[in-house]
């Protein structure tokens, strides 16, 4: 693979894996806790099904999206990290 190969494909990665993140953080804040359980749900079923630890990892990452003790946007009392919401 000659380095344009690598930068397009890496590129494409960057863009997917960016486009996943703000979808997944639109959708979280769009659902209710009924559809929140539904997505991590999927999620899990998509973790037990992954071929590879770093799919299992990147899935489990994902789920962290819809979870409220990890994301702030979705608990009604947030961490406060250094003194200060972690936004």
């Amino acid at each position: 693979m000659n380095p344009k190969d690598v930068e397009s494909i890496a590129g494409t990665l960057i863009f997917h894996v960016s486009a996943a993140t703000v979808l997944a953080r639109n959708l979280a804040t769009a659902l209710g806790p009924a559809g929140l359980m539904m997505i991590s749900s999927l999620i899990e079923e998509s973790v037990k099904e992954a071929p590879s630890k770093h799919e299992q990892a990147f899935w489990l990452t994902l789920k962290d999206f819809f979870d409220p003790d990890i994301n702030d946007d979705l608990s009604e009392d947030p961490i406060e990290f250094g003194g200060r919401k972690d936004h």
